[in-house]
């Protein structure tokens, strides 16, 4: 019952007031947020306690959120927990998948949520030791970055 995602989903400081609250977020399951395969409320939303300062934190790793549903996800399995704890390492191919919004985009419909997006790329920077604080404790973190390579490989900036 418990969603981990990006903070950026529920508060974006500088273009929201406020952040969502649990009671304007609905959870869709399935491969197509239009025709979702269930619908979930949302008991709680955690967001990094960093995240609201500044820009938003991206810089230091803070754009992270913890979603409580209301009830237990039935239609899908619980992904998998790496206990190997295997860092990336600089090359290596990494793998993203998930939904982004971009409803305002040109050419999308204004009125429907944004298809699933999958990519396969190559990790470009590591960033470790990062730390930010709020309210007098300090957070530690990193990133995993990566650019928009060519297919054919000429670039790679």
């Amino acid at each position: 019952n418990w969603v981990l995602t990006a903070a950026h989903n529920f508060y974006f400081p500088g273009e929201d007031k406020t952040p969502k609250t649990a009671s304007q977020v609905k959870i869709f399951i399935g491969n197509d947020p239009n025709n979702p395969q269930a619908t979930y409320s949302v008991e709680q939303i955690i967001l990094h306690p960093a995240w609201s300062d500044g820009d938003g934190g991206f810089e230091n790793g803070n754009d992270i959120c913890l979603v409580k549903l209301a009830k237990n996800v039935t239609e899908v399995s619980p992904a998998t927990i790496n206990f190997a704890k295997v860092s990336p390492k600089l090359n290596d191919k990494i793998w993203f998948a998930g939904f982004g919004d971009y409803s305002s985009t040109a050419g999308q419909n204004a009125n429907s949520y944004s298809k699933k997006h999958a990519l396969e790329n190559i990790l470009d920077r590591k960033v470790d030791g990062l730390t930010s604080k709020k309210n007098n404790v300090s957070y530690e973190g990193g990133l995993l970055a990566f650019d928009f390579d060519s297919p054919d490989g000429t670039f790679n900036t």
